[in-house]
């Protein structure tokens, strides 16, 4: 007959104890051992005792890596949490590292420096600045986005006391010699104060901060155009006479008492006087009855033109063909006709416009495209018209191209923001059209 006994790998032996006398084969070292219930994995057979273990060898090479496995699939993605409220606009400036030029006061500043135009620093009205500051840096591009009514500042790199504030007063140029370049900066002291106000030394350190500035003021509106004469009164037709009715008779009169006789003149007594009794007044007659009133004439058409020295009211719709007031003209409710372009415009070019001032004198648009206004239609000395311009909610901004219109304080940037709306209103004197552009409504 076949005996088996217990066998397995070397590495399962040591994690038993195996019974007292039980044998068993380890199949990876070929060795036998035997238990003695007491010895985990049991004693070699013929070996006695393990001695101690010797030194471990040191470890080999680790293996080249095995190809790494299949990556899972990602987990949904969680959605999106509510969007905060949008914070308020903050106010934009950059800074940059210039040296101070205070041995001129015009021409080229240098590159890395600005000057000013007077040597008295706070007293300068214009200041020159390199395009290239002080790091080596072409700024040129900002130094180009400048505008009137914007601010920059000029401080001492080293001390926050040493400054100057500046407001700009007209439209900075840009000025080329040879292979220079710099911008003329026309401004107004707007404070300084330490070494700002005494003046900063020639090469001294500084930074200019350029600010971004508020929108000026809205230039006052312009005249009304003249108001025609109003028409001549028309006839008023003749009043209606209805008969009145004939007066009743009168009643007759009572009749009047004799007199008494009068008594002799005597010594005695002058007798009285006798009374004769009045009659009762007769029923006076009825009224006649009151003709109906005549129809009203007819009122007369306009006239070509007439003057009145006197206030007119009405309550009622009044046109005016040709209307000259010497006086006071009281209107109310007047409603001016607004005219609505839709959408104007293309993203491939400019769209020329020329608003009608015959047809409304408010002319609202939707820009898909950029535009150019440089005159109005049928417009004549006097007129105007009012343009309220919104930016699309998408695709925007778009802009507005003018080169005839005098614009209030050369503003004529609309605004960039999507769903803003800009007003501009335009008037013409005969020789010029003036306009006024107020922006950002939301």
């Amino acid at each position: 007959m076949t005996l088996q006994i217990r066998r397995g790998l070397n590495s399962e032996r040591t994690g038993m104890t195996p019974l007292n006398g039980e044998p068993i084969w380890t199949t990876d070292t070929n060795v036998l051992y035997v238990g003695d219930g007491v010895t985990a994995g049991g004693i070699p057979v013929g070996g006695g005792y393990t001695g101690s273990r010797g030194y471990t060898g040191s470890i080999g090479f680790t293996g080249s890596q095995g190809i790494l496995g299949y990556t899972g699939s990602l987990g949904y993605t969680g959605s999106l949490g509510y969007t905060g409220s949008q914070g308020p606009r903050g106010v934009s400036n950059t800074i940059f590292n210039y040296l101070a030029n205070a041995n001129n006061t015009s021409g080229y500043p240098n590159n890395g420096k600005l000057l000013w135009n007077n040597a008295t620093q706070i007293n300068a009205t214009e200041i020159l600045v390199s395009h290239i500051d002080d790091d080596v840096v072409d700024i040129d591009i900002f130094l180009a986005l400048l505008e009137t009514t914007e601010s920059i500042t000029i401080q001492d790199r080293n001390a926050s006391a040493n400054y100057q504030t500046w407001t700009i007063t007209n439209t900075p140029t840009r000025n080329t010699s040879g292979g220079d370049a710099w911008w003329t900066i026309p401004v107004s002291l707007v404070s300084s104060g330490g070494t700002g106000t005494s003046g900063f030394s020639n090469n001294h350190s500084l930074f200019l901060a350029l600010v971004s500035g508020v929108t000026g003021y809205t230039g006052s509106a312009g005249t009304n155009g003249y108001t025609g004469s109003a028409g001549s009164l028309g006839y008023t037709g003749s009043a209606g006479a209805g008969y009145t009715g004939s007066a009743g008779s009168n009643g007759n009169a009572g009749y009047t008492g004799s007199l008494g006789y009068t008594g002799s003149t005597g010594a005695g007594y002058t007798g009285s006087i006798g009374v004769g009794y009045t009659g009762s007044s007769g029923a006076n007659g009825n009224n006649g009855y009151t003709g109906s009133a005549g129809s009203l004439g007819y009122t007369g058409s306009a006239g070509a033109g007439a003057s009145y020295d006197q206030a007119l009211y009405t309550t009622s719709s009044v046109t005016f063909n040709a209307l000259t007031v010497t006086n006071n003209l009281f209107i109310k409710q007047l409603t001016e006709t607004v005219y609505n372009w839709g959408n104007v415009g293309t993203t491939t070019t400019f769209t020329t416009i020329a608003p009608d001032v015959t047809s409304a004198t408010v002319h609202r648009m939707t820009l898909a495209g950029n535009i150019v206004l440089n005159a109005l239609t049928n417009v004549v000395t006097g007129s105007g018209v009012t343009l309220i311009i919104n930016q699309p909610t998408s695709g925007g901004p778009f802009y507005l191209n003018t080169s005839t219109m005098r614009w209030a304080g050369g503003g004529k940037t609309l605004s960039v923001s999507n769903s803003a709306t800009d007003i501009a209103t335009v008037f013409y004197d005969g020789v010029y059209y003036y306009a006024t552009l107020n922006k950002g409504f939301f």
